[in-house]
């Protein structure tokens, strides 16, 4: 039946299918694996959202309702919770691992929250310099919301 449609023209666009999807798969910027040491200390986002990371794996936030965070049911009220890198897990599944050394992936669980409120990860991009906001596993910056470490 596909072949019944089949015209001799067609052939270039097919040849071009896979180059149209990796380009537009391009745009995504890239992950890159950082140590808890660099993860640790004050971040800000572009519309006053804040998250302090301690080295025990707890957070503190504040302003997380802001924009495209406000979606996600994430809370304007200052609140905490626990982090985690992301780390494939024995059954060959990745989950977050309170004990990984290092990643590319941070998710975050808020105290207080039911678990489906404020689903949100954070990408690891531009060097370690950028923590990008996501709930979506395919896409490092889902939410479009950038954090900055504080100097």
């Amino acid at each position: 039946m596909f072949m019944s449609s089949w015209k001799p023209g067609r052939k270039f666009g097919l040849a071009l299918m896979p180059f149209l999807l990796l380009t537009a798969c391009s745009g995504s910027p890239e992950t890159i694996r950082i140590p808890v040491s660099r993860v640790v200390g004050n971040w800000t986002g572009p519309d006053g959202e804040e998250i302090s990371f301690a080295v025990d794996r707890t957070f503190e936030s504040a302003n997380l309702a802001a924009n495209e965070l406000a979606a996600e049911d994430c809370p304007a009220k200052r609140t905490s919770g626990g982090w985690a890198f992301y780390a494939k897990q024995g059954d060959g599944m990745y989950g977050t691992s309170k004990e990984a050394a290092s990643g590319d992936r941070i998710g975050l669980s808020f105290t207080g929250l039911p678990e489906e409120d404020c689903f949100l990860d954070l990408a690891v991009i531009d060097g370690g310099n950028t923590l990008c906001a996501t709930s979506d596993p395919d896409d490092p910056c889902s939410l479009g919301v950038r954090f900055s470490r504080e100097k």
